[in-house]
């Protein structure tokens, strides 16, 4: 094979590789370190030409190789130019800290192609701008803690980036916490639970611990010169609560936060619990974030005790003006979706399902006793509640759920309407569009928003009814009618006359009496009865009516609930009276 040397050539005081004579060895082998050129002689000098022999072998057993400043390594003729072909197990290009150049197309394990920067066959794991929790020592097996390394991916962003999640189970088993802005976790893709086979596929964080805390936390810092969490993107991950962990996903004081494809299961309390931090140095409201395409499972074991949604705020910061877009919700014994102290929050498409047996509420909007924290101004825009319906609370609350509107409320899979309780106000439409119109009692008004005419039911309804049977309905102002008529009438001829419960009616005084009793239930002990004759009753009654003038007629008696007496100051001869009767109670 020729000549074998012992040692690597080093030259570190002058920084010169001397290059002076000619060998024709194809293996340089040695163990030579930095500075021990003693270890040449003139007699082993290497030649120019070792470099271009082709298929020469450089083989360093121990130490570094050097090279002068601004040297190059390169093929003599166009061709390939390979480093660690041989048995390197590991190739590694530059130092920590030490910026790295590449001047033209590079490929990784491929052939570059020609039109890219960069071509890999394989995997990098990085640790810039774009963290790979696996840089960080995070193994997505579904069998090691990777709580540690995926925080501490997070942590080294501290000025924003993102946390890559490739594809994999996660396992945690403390919160994950985002407290610096602009912040993104990206997962590769979210996957819900498979109707057929047990293949898992994208990324998945799941609880590995049982203490009932949050997974995610996305939260402002508390204190009066702190500033809101701004700008977090959380998106393509599952996040499996295993009804253990307390909540999947809680929001705190942020802002135009973006919260998408997203799966969330089995929470012990909520799968999203969105709240305020107590002090900042702005506002505290957790406000313009949106949250899209997110599938929520709330029904297995302890999980379905959990809510689905949450949003709540304090006295002065609250959940409000973000926006849901195309949110399913599968749940079972507690509220889908519950707002307290919330205000102009949009809903696009809320889809809620409640498995078979469970009791809980689908949509519930809250009130409050203290001024600013219920439930206002949210708008729903096609809304399916399931079968566990929607309930606008009010029943002994001084602040109740008020004028939140849902546009197409679906009754499609079972929904029933809305349960509006006292004094709370909700607007909603449904298939029938404005099927009902609820407003609060005690001054809620429906009114025109300058001087005109208010027209009820003026264009197709044929019937109208105000009130319910059993109220009272009031009319401050001056009511004027066309025509009226009740909605009971009485005809009968006998004595004593049987009206059931008619208000009103006609009846007949028999010939030669002064007395008559009607039998009607709508009496009661403070009723005013007007009784009067009319002669032209004769085809109402199917009788001939007495047309003699001159008789006056009174109350002589009542029992509530049963009847009154009808007295006359002289009997009728010949033919019957005919009487009307009103009952204004």
């Amino acid at each position: 094979m020729g000549k074998t040397i012992k040692s690597v050539l080093y030259l570190g005081i002058l920084g010169v590789f001397l290059f002076v004579g000619t060998v024709s060895a194809d293996t340089i082998t040695g163990t030579g370190t930095t500075n021990q050129i003693s270890k040449f002689t003139s007699t082993n000098t290497i030649g120019d030409s070792l470099l271009a022999d082709n298929g020469t072998n450089i083989t360093l057993n121990s130490g570094n190789f050097y090279l002068p400043m601004g040297s190059l390594v390169d093929a003599t003729s166009a061709g390939a130019l390979s480093f660690g072909t041989g048995t390197a197990t590991t190739m590694t290009f530059g130092r920590s800290g030490q910026n790295m150049v590449v001047n033209s197309k590079l490929g990784i394990g491929v052939t570059p192609n020609t039109s890219a920067l960069l071509q890999v066959n394989g995997d990098i794991v990085a640790k810039g701008p774009i963290v790979d929790v696996r840089a960080y020592g995070a193994k997505g097996d579904g069998v090691n803690d990777d709580t540690s390394a995926i925080q501490s991916a997070i942590n080294a962003l501290t000025s924003g980036g993102i946390v890559f999640f490739p594809a994999g189970n996660y396992l945690i088993t403390s919160t994950l916490n985002i407290n610096t802005s602009s912040i993104t976790l990206q997962g590769s893709g979210s996957f819900g639970n498979a109707d057929v086979g047990t293949t898992f596929n994208g990324s998945r964080i799941t609880w590995n611990s049982g203490t009932a805390s949050p997974m995610v936390s996305a939260s402002a810092v508390s204190g009066a010169s702190n500033q809101a969490l701004k700008r977090t993107v959380i998106s393509d991950l599952s996040l499996d609560c295993v009804a253990a962990a307390s909540v999947g996903l809680s929001i705190n004081s942020s802002h135009f936060g973006s919260f998408r494809n997203l799966y969330i299961k089995n929470c012990l309390t909520t799968a999203i619990d969105m709240n305020v931090v107590a002090t900042l140095g702005e506002a505290r409201d957790n406000t313009k974030n949106v949250f899209e395409n997110i599938s929520i499972r709330q029904i297995d074991g302890s999980g379905a005790s959990g809510m689905g949604i949450r949003m709540d705020g304090d006295a002065s910061a609250n959940t409000s003006n973000n926006d849901f877009f195309d949110i399913s919700i599968l749940h079972w014994n507690n509220t889908a979706v519950k707002m307290i102290n919330t205000d102009s929050n949009r809903m696009y498409g809320l889809v809620i399902n409640r498995v078979g047996g469970g009791t809980g509420l689908g949509i519930e909007l809250g009130g409050s006793n203290t001024f600013g924290l219920n439930s206002r101004g949210n708008v729903f825009f096609f809304t399916d509640p399931g079968p566990g319906g929607t309930t606008s609370r009010g029943t002994g609350l001084s602040f109740p759920a008020d004028r939140n509107t849902f546009y197409y409320y679906s009754q499609e899979n079972g929904s029933p309407l809305p349960v509006v309780e006292g004094n709370s106000t909700i607007t909603y439409d449904t298939d029938n569009f404005w099927n009902k119109l609820l407003l609060a009692q005690g001054g809620a008004g429906l009114d025109v928003d300058s001087a005109g005419t208010l027209s009820i039911g003026v264009n197709t309804a044929n019937a109208i009814t105000i009130g319910k049977s059993g109220v009272t309905v009031t009319f401050p102002g001056t009511a004027s009618w066309a025509k009226a008529a009740t909605t009971s009438n009485c005809n009968s001829t006998a004595s004593p006359a049987s009206c059931s419960a008619a208000p009103n009616g006609s009846v007949a005084m028999a010939t030669g009496g002064t007395t008559l009793v009607v039998n009607t239930t709508a009496v009661t002990a403070n009723s005013q009865i007007i009784v009067m004759e009319d002669s032209s009753l004769g085809t109402r009654l199917g009788i001939t009516c007495n047309t003699t003038t001159g008789r006056d007629y009174t109350i002589s008696a009542r029992t509530a609930g049963t009847s009154f007496t009808i007295k006359s100051s002289a009997s009728p001869s010949g033919n019957k009276a005919c009487l009307s009767y009103m009952i204004i109670n």
